[in-house]
């Protein structure tokens, strides 16, 4: 996987986490 998609899975990652946290 290329840095820059890596990157963006993160991020998704992270706003996933914050929309499921109160």
């Amino acid at each position: 996987m290329s840095e820059a998609a890596r990157v963006v899975v993160v991020q998704l990652s992270a706003v996933a986490g914050s929309a499921s946290s109160p």
